[in-house]
């Protein structure tokens, strides 16, 4: 691994052409490869994400830029359902996640993680002129969070397992 320590790399949106590079690159380097692609991307694309990724899948709930309003709509949520039954790699499902009820919406679908950047982000930018209340706003903010990852999420399709630690090679 690099000196600066990391263990993985993720690239998104890798072009397929360039995929075998990444691949042989990153095992030549010792890098471990956390694989990502849309929620919509096509079977053979997550299928190749299924078996090159080490350590866990990010999927991208669906285009757009960073810090969007996303809806997780019915038909979305089916997909996440489909791409959890289609691999046993651990999932984190992000783009949008921004509320405790986003949460219970996709543990349901049996993401094992959820990525929750521009919210975080929001926090700090909403208190820049008062900065000794980040973090108190911060805890309050992972504690809604938390409290929707062991409430019995809502059922869409999946029986969800219950959030335990684990670590990935």
């Amino acid at each position: 691994s690099f000196s600066a320590g990391a263990s993985a790399t993720l690239i998104h949106c890798l072009p397929s052409g360039r995929r075998q590079t990444y691949v042989e690159q990153s095992a030549k380097l010792g890098l471990g490869r956390i694989m990502t692609f849309f929620a919509g991307s096509e079977e053979g694309v997550r299928k190749a994400a299924y078996q090159e990724a080490e350590g866990f899948i990010y999927v991208v709930s669906q285009f757009g830029r960073t810090g969007q309003k996303v809806r997780f709509t019915t038909g979305l949520l089916d997909q996440l359902v489909k791409i959890r039954s289609e691999t046993e790699k651990p999932l984190a499902v992000g783009f949008g996640v921004k509320t405790a009820d986003d949460v219970s919406t996709l543990r349901s679908t049996g993401a094992d993680a959820l990525v929750i950047g521009s919210a975080a982000t929001a926090i700090v930018q909403d208190h820049l002129n008062a900065p000794e209340r980040i973090a108190a706003s911060f805890a309050d903010f992972v504690r809604q969070l938390a409290k929707a990852c062991t409430a019995t999420p809502r059922t869409h399709g999946v029986e969800t397992k219950s959030v335990v630690s684990r670590t990935y090679s």
